[in-house]
């Protein structure tokens, strides 16, 4: 039946992408009703040795088959649990600042050390969680050191002029942000603001997020971009947290791309 035939397009799938890039063991324990004669064949091919389907296993081999189900299926209610927690705060967000049809987040930050390996970071949070394939790290170079305005303003540059561009025929869609996260105040807020202004996607939402006193999180000031106008939330409200979580992830691919430019420098 269907169900029976989408499984096994999942199957095979998995069993593709999984053994692409690893030796196949000479025993795949999986459950009843799979016809993968021809898998086994040609993962042998790749193992170079005979592959065996165990499609009805007893004993040891039966518990760690129940085991694999018990853990897919957590993991499954995990995931629907996670992507409904985030829709809720991105809900919670989008109604406490006043705004609609936020979808897809872009987040910048800048990292260095006093002004050596500059790096920028753009991550995306797309789809009800963060979209780790599509982050992007900015080498920044040609610009005085510790100037975080001209970093911030390279980044933006390189990452939306494409958007401010007609489409080339039959080029693939360029994805674009509903909302740009800048992580700063109203300085780098307004270098954003310029940046998008050049480019012509001033209907492109922008949103600082302004340090709080003393740095302490939970205190941050959230700016909007062109109106200026601030928000204060609560340190326990569900959107507030989603703005954190992807700033923080931003803090976090900034920062881990700037050490790694400059051990390389150094060595």
């Amino acid at each position: 039946n269907a169900v029976n035939a989408l499984r096994d397009d999942v199957l095979e799938a998995f069993l593709d992408q999984h053994y692409s890039t690893q030796l196949p063991p000479p025993r795949i324990v999986l459950e009843a009703g799979f016809d993968l004669d021809i898998h086994a064949l040609a993962l042998s091919e790749i193992a170079g040795q005979p592959v065996r389907f165990i499609a009805n296993p007893q004993g040891e081999e039966r518990i760690w088959l129940d085991m694999a189900i018990r853990n897919a299926r957590f993991a499954i209610e995990q995931r629907l649990a996670d992507r409904a927690s985030q829709e809720r705060k991105l809900t919670a967000m989008q109604d406490a600042l006043g705004l609609a049809n936020v979808q897809r987040i872009e987040c910048f930050d800048i990292s260095h050390t006093m002004g050596e390996a500059t790096t920028a970071s753009c991550v995306v949070f797309d789809r009800g969680a963060m979209q780790k394939g599509e982050y992007r790290r900015f080498n920044i170079t040609g610009i005085t050191p510790g100037d975080d305005y001209a970093a911030m303003r390279d980044a933006l540059r390189r990452r939306y002029a494409v958007l401010a561009e007609p489409p080339e025929e039959g080029a693939e869609a360029r994805s674009r942000p509903d909302m740009v996260l800048i992580d700063g105040g109203k300085g780098q807020l307004g270098v954003a603001e310029q940046v998008m202004t050049e480019l012509g996607l001033t209907d492109i939402t922008l949103l600082g997020v302004a340090k709080g006193e003393e740095r302490k999180p939970g205190l941050e000031t959230l700016i909007a971009g062109y109106s200026r106008v601030e928000w204060h939330l609560r340190p326990d409200h569900i959107g507030f947290h989603l703005i954190q979580q992807i700033r923080d992830e931003a803090h976090r691919f900034a920062i881990t791309g700037h050490r790694a430019r400059r051990a390389k420098n150094r060595k």
